[in-house]
C-alpha cells in the first residue's frame, strides 16, 4: 500500500459538502427591556453531535460585561435544533451567575438566521442568532 493511497482513504470525505449545514460561526444576539445595550452578544461557534442529534456550542469570552447592567460575558448553546427552532443557552453574567434561556426560534432569510421576538404590556424580549456578515 502506497502513502497516496493511505492519503485518499484520510482524505476522501474532507473537501465535501458539510452535512450539517448550521455548524460554524454565529452571532448571538439578545435584547431585553428595550435598552440601548444587548443583554448578550457573543460570536458563537455551533458543532454537530451526531451522537445527540442537535448542535451545541461556545461563544467568545467578552470582558467587557458590565456588572451594572448584568451583560453577559459569554454563553453556552446547550441544544439548538434548527428544524423546530427549539434553543437552550446558559447566559454566564457579569455578576457570576448563569442565566438558562429557553425558547423557539423562526428560521428568516433561507435559514441563515433565526429570529424571537416577544413582547406584551409589560415585558420584552427577542433573541437573533445569525450568520457572521
Amino acid at each position: 500500500m502506497s502513502v497516496l493511497g493511505t492519503s485518499v482513504g484520510v482524505y476522501k470525505d474532507f473537501f465535501a459538502e458539510r452535512k450539517h449545514p448550521f455548524e460554524g460561526e454565529w452571532v448571538l444576539t439578545i435584547m431585553e427591556e428595550k435598552k440601548s445595550e444587548p443583554l448578550a452578544q457573543h460570536s458563537l461557534i455551533l458543532m454537530y453531535s451526531k451522537s445527540s442529534g442537535f448542535y451545541w456550542g461556545y461563544s467568545d469570552y467578552d470582558r467587557t460585561g458590565n456588572a451594572k447592567t448584568l451583560g453577559s460575558i459569554w454563553s453556552q448553546v446547550e441544544k439548538f435544533t434548527p428544524e423546530n427552532g427549539e434553543i437552550e443557552i446558559y447566559l454566564y453574567l457579569s455578576d457570576n451567575t448563569k442565566r438558562a434561556i429557553k425558547r423557539t426560534l423562526k428560521p428568516v432569510r433561507h435559514n441563515k438566521g433565526f429570529v424571537l421576538t416577544e413582547e406584551t404590556d409589560s415585558t420584552f424580549f427577542s433573541m437573533d442568532l445569525s450568520r457572521r456578515k
